[in-house]
């Protein structure tokens, strides 16, 4: 399993640059080979099922929608969750899964899969209400685990 790339942009962010410079910088694309290369060095090795993850929605966790509440110019979808935020880390993905795609061309003889964190926390917004007693809500909280093997996301009371 491959989750890496935030900690690259959470680094350019740290030091004050902003989503589209980090776009026009090409740090998304790079990071994107980074994991290219790495799959590439697994798949030489011998791997032969690899799952990649794609980054969640990171508009959404607190940290990012306090950091934003300053800024007067941001906006946020009908979650409250931080909307550029969001679309850079869509971008990202879309990006790793067009380098996915070449690396199964170019290896058809391994499954290689994409891990859509982004899309499943989006299921469980969108889907909250039906999910249990808890709506989607100041009172309902959006817990991340991070552990060894990337980020669980759940919604809890």
């Amino acid at each position: 399993m491959i989750n890496f790339g935030t900690n690259d942009y959470g680094y350019a962010f740290s030091q004050n640059h902003n989503i589209e410079e980090v776009k026009k910088n090409g740090l998304v694309s790079d990071v994107v080979e980074a994991i290219k290369q790495a799959l590439k060095k697994i798949i030489y090795h011998g791997a032969r099922k690899v799952l990649v993850f794609g980054v969640a929605l990171d508009g959404c966790r607190p940290i990012s929608v306090t950091m934003q509440s300053a800024n007067k110019s941001a906006t946020y979808d009908r979650f409250g969750c931080v909307k550029d935020n969001n679309d850079f880390c869509n971008y990202h993905n879309e990006l790793l899964q067009e380098g996915l795609k070449e690396l199964r061309e170019q290896n058809p003889d391994v499954q290689i899969v994409y891990g859509d964190l982004y899309n499943a926390m989006q299921s469980i917004l969108d889907n909250s209400q039906s999910l249990g007693e808890c709506a989607f809500s100041p009172s309902c909280t959006i817990l991340y685990i991070k552990g060894m093997f990337g980020s669980v996301v759940a919604v809890a009371v």
